[in-house]
């Protein structure tokens, strides 16, 4: 039996620090906006970039196949539960991103588990951005692994780490879009470093996936890098594709790897086939949304504008990630609640998600958005930061 005095002590001291979270249940009532309640929010906490989770066709295309393979998966990958719809998604995949081999997972922290638990040896030594998300950290000590952080903004530290470290595989593990700030990873000089150094350079591209890239294939694509230089991505089928799951992309001798030696893809239930039908009909429709990757970049561009006129603390970001800076949990927490009241739905991030002492707001756009979405959010926070 667990200790109940500490799991309650535990417990009260997260909700005086102001850490808890809470869930509320929110319906879509078509994008932009939200439900709770008899309220309708206009909501700036999606990572549908691209609007596709209630797309028709996407839509349609689940209902159908949901009649030939059911709702379940039946098992896992590598017993019964691979269908020729997992295989045609990563035979489009492999098309899409230009990689020779892609592996479909169930979700971004699963993907980014059974890849680096796979790849990553004990005797190896990983250098790691300490903006990454924390299925990577949790990952890396899993390998059990040395292992470094560095900053994307201090290269210098990075060389150093690399240069340090004579024996075993080198890896550098990035993201391509960051989460909590937006900014996107300097991934041409990753991939100088990591060619140096004999280094395996490993994306998390999640937030880039299907709005990056002349066809939304990602942050590799968006900077004209090839599968050579940046040997492995992990992407996701759950943000810009609207839909549910991730994948990895890499060479056959690393997919391979984690397909062989992986025990999260192994020992997991996969995604049901009715899932992988509707991820085919996005990526579809994301190789052609031009119009809807321009429009979200001039959100971004505006936003980026509008908060420098105004003089809000926020973070450099060209992506559709962007993160208002606070001096305190409270305040931003007041602030969260003030847009709520509003009927202006927004994520407060706290520790330990960010540092202690640079608690934000984060606001996502998508291309559901309008100018006059951001004006009506701006009019409102300016008052609050």
């Amino acid at each position: 039996m667990p200790n109940v005095a500490k799991l309650q002590q535990r417990l009260l001291q997260h909700q005086t620090q102001l850490l808890e979270r809470k869930r509320f249940p929110y319906m879509p009532c078509g994008a932009p906006y939200v439900q709770h309640a008899h309220d309708k929010l206009l909501n700036f906490t999606s990572n549908d970039y691209l609007s596709l989770s209630q797309h028709p066709k996407i839509i349609q295309a689940t209902m159908e196949a949901v009649q030939k393979f059911g709702l379940g998966a039946l098992g896992s990958a590598i017993a019964q539960g691979y269908t020729d719809a997992h295989q045609q998604l990563e035979q489009k995949l492999c098309h899409w991103l230009n990689y020779p081999r892609a592996l479909v997972l169930t979700s971004g922290y699963l993907a980014v588990l059974a890849t680096l638990t796979a790849l990553i040896d004990q005797d190896d030594f990983v250098a790691v951005d300490k903006q990454s998300h924390a299925s990577v950290f949790d990952a890396i000590q899993l390998t059990q692994a040395t292992w470094q952080r560095y900053a994307d903004d201090d290269m210098t530290r990075l060389e150093s780490l690399l240069q340090r470290r004579t024996q075993g595989a080198r890896f550098i593990i990035t993201s391509g879009i960051f989460s909590m700030q937006g900014h996107l990873a300097r991934l041409q000089q990753l991939c100088a470093l990591a060619e140096q150094y004999d280094a395996i350079l490993i994306v998390d591209d999640v937030h880039s996936t299907g709005i990056l890239g002349p066809k939304g294939e990602g942050s590799v694509a968006e900077l004209g890098l090839s599968p050579q230089q940046v040997p492995v991505v992990i992407g996701s089928l759950s943000k810009g594709l609207g839909t549910v799951g991730a994948y990895v992309a890499g060479n056959d001798l690393l997919i391979e790897t984690v397909l062989q030696f992986a025990r999260p893809y192994m020992f997991s239930t996969t995604l049901p086939g009715a899932l992988a039908c509707a991820s085919l009909a996005a990526i579809e429709l994301a190789e052609r949304a031009q119009a809807e990757r321009v429009h979200l970049q001039q959100l971004s561009t505006y936003f980026m504008q509008r908060t420098a006129e105004l003089n809000l603390p926020v973070l450099p970001s060209m992506s559709p990630i962007k993160a208002v800076l606070f001096s305190d949990i409270k305040t931003m927490q007041a602030a969260a609640h003030a847009l709520r009241a509003q009927h202006i739905l927004v994520s407060p991030i706290r520790p330990p998600t960010v540092a202690r002492h640079s608690p934000r707001i984060r606001i996502t756009l998508t291309q559901a958005h309008q100018f006059t979405d951001i004006d009506r959010l701006l009019t409102e926070l300016k008052n609050h930061v």
